[in-house]
């Protein structure tokens, strides 16, 4: 958000926020989908089914993301680089 146009950053909030209420209902429907009993103790894989889906969006996005983004203006201070 803070490398947006000021026009866009509020259009950029809520898009974020999209997403984490998208992310908050998958994590749901995948422990209903993969436990539907918390308090089983039988099958001992399902949370490592629950955690591989889980954690499968975002290492499909992660090399887009090191690629595409660019660093933030406050890393570039940290690191010196005033110019860029």
């Amino acid at each position: 958000v803070e490398i947006c146009p000021k026009a866009w950053r509020g259009h950029m909030v809520n898009v974020n926020n999209f997403f984490f209420t998208l992310g908050e209902v998958y994590a749901a429907w995948l422990l209903w989908a993969f436990l539907k009993d918390l308090k089983q103790t039988s099958d001992e894989e399902s949370w490592r089914y629950v955690t591989a889906l889980a954690v499968s969006p975002a290492l499909l996005i992660l090399p887009f993301a090191v690629l595409l983004l660019y660093e933030s203006p406050h890393y570039l201070v940290v690191c010196g680089k005033h110019d860029q």
